[in-house]
C-alpha cells in the first residue's frame, strides 16, 4: 500500500517500503479489451462514428498499456459486416501475417481512406 506524500523509505500499513514497490504490470487480453465495450464498426455508420470508434480504441490501448504487437488484432475484432469483409479481403491481398503486423497508424489511415469521403473529413475539420 502506498502512503501518499510519505518520504521515501517510510513503510506503509502493510509493511512494504514505499521506494521498493514493484510497478503493476498487466497484459491486455481480448477479454479485458472487450470488457471496455469498444464501439463496433460497420461502414454504414459514417465518418463521425468511425472517428469516435478510433478514439475509443486508442483510449483503451493507452489506459491498458496495450502492446503494439496486439493492437491490430484487438482493433479488427470489433469490425462487423462490410468492414469485416473489407479487412478479410485486405488480409488476403497482403497476407494475414503482414496484415496483422501493420501499425495502428496505418490501419487508421486505411480505414479513413476507405470509409470517409473528402467532404466528410473537411466538414469534421471545420466543426472541430
Amino acid at each position: 500500500m502506498k502512503v501518499i506524500n510519505a518520504p521515501e523509505g517510510i513503510e506503509s500499513a502493510e509493511g512494504e517500503e514505499e521506494g521498493n514497490a514493484a510497478p503493476e504490470i498487466h497484459k491486455l487480453t481480448h477479454e479485458k479489451f472487450m470488457d471496455q465495450n469498444p464501439h463496433t464498426f460497420n461502414r454504414t455508420e459514417g465518418a463521425i462514428r468511425l472517428c469516435k470508434g478510433i478514439e475509443g480504441v486508442e483510449h483503451i490501448f493507452q489506459c491498458e498499456n496495450c502492446p503494439k504487437d496486439d493492437r491490430i488484432k484487438f482493433a479488427t475484432c470489433i469490425f462487423q459486416g462490410c468492414t469485416l469483409g473489407w479487412w478479410h479481403t485486405y488480409a488476403q491481398e497482403v497476407g494475414v501475417k503482414v496484415a496483422h503486423s501493420i501499425s495502428w497508424g496505418k490501419l487508421r489511415r486505411l480505414m479513413i481512406t476507405k470509409y470517409c469521403s473528402r467532404l466528410e473529413l473537411w466538414t469534421m475539420e471545420q466543426e472541430f
